[in-house]
């Protein structure tokens, strides 16, 4: 692994453009605001063949704005529709290893929503697929932050830098009910479900490897207080990124 890099982040591989028939795994408020209208906006491009939910009326939902071949709650029938060359999945973050694996083994192209997985033996599988055959399908975690263009001049700025840099980024959000399902362990907590965006937004920044990191929680008797907490990265260049969240 030491010998050839891949960053997750970005395509891997090429492929000849061709009309994008498109299942979606996991259609729940986050599709339905932010990926549908896209979807609808570049329709040209991309045919809606399958929309999965494992609540079945989320599923019908879709069809007040698109006209998919057919709504299922079953995951296994999207990834083995061999009509469908690509996946979305957007299921919760537990999920998000096993879905990827299967897609890859089906040779699917697949947009994943971020994390790529929260398992340490799924991210091996994954790295190895990539790294022992020529496989030309496409991963893609969605990690946004990076194309922000204040973010993209921020870039180009900490390019001309001479040495190590400081970063401070305030993530301030909602504070969610204990029992949801992003507080979950299984499914990363706040930390590693969601603060990952800025993870991989000062890994893109800094350019350097990650040396050591480190996350503290606030600690009292109130409830919700394990979604406040700070994480400090320090990088091999001597750089360090300080989120408060």
């Amino acid at each position: 692994l030491k010998k050839k890099k891949i960053n997750f982040n970005f395509v891997l591989g090429r492929q000849e453009k061709k009309k994008i028939n498109l299942g979606v795994i996991g259609a729940g408020s986050f599709f339905y605001e932010t990926r549908l209208p896209l979807f609808l906006k570049n329709k040209k491009d991309i045919n809606i063949v399958a929309v999965q939910n494992t609540d079945s009326y989320k599923t019908l939902k879709a069809q007040q704005y698109i006209n998919p071949k057919y709504l299922t709650t079953s995951t296994e029938e999207i990834i083995n529709d061999t009509k469908i060359n690509t996946v979305l999945i957007s299921t919760q973050h537990q999920n998000h290893g096993e879905l990827v694996i299967k897609s890859l083994k089906k040779n699917k192209n697949i947009f994943i929503e971020k994390p790529i997985t929260i398992m340490k033996k799924d991210l091996n599988f994954i790295r190895k697929y990539y790294l022992s055959n020529n496989k030309k399908n496409i991963l893609f975690t969605g990690y946004n932050r990076r194309y922000a263009p204040l973010i993209l001049k921020i870039k180009n700025f900490l390019k001309e830098r001479t040495g190590p840099a400081i970063l401070n980024y305030k993530m301030n959000v909602e504070t969610l009910q204990n029992n949801h399902w992003l507080n979950d362990p299984s499914n990363g907590g706040r930390n590693i479900g969601e603060a990952c965006h800025i993870y991989d937004l000062f890994i893109y920044l800094i350019d350097s490897k990650i040396k050591n990191v480190n996350a503290t929680t606030i600690e009292t008797n109130k409830k919700n207080t394990k979604q406040n907490f700070i994480s400090t990265i320090s990088f091999e260049d001597g750089s360090v990124a300080n989120l408060i969240y």
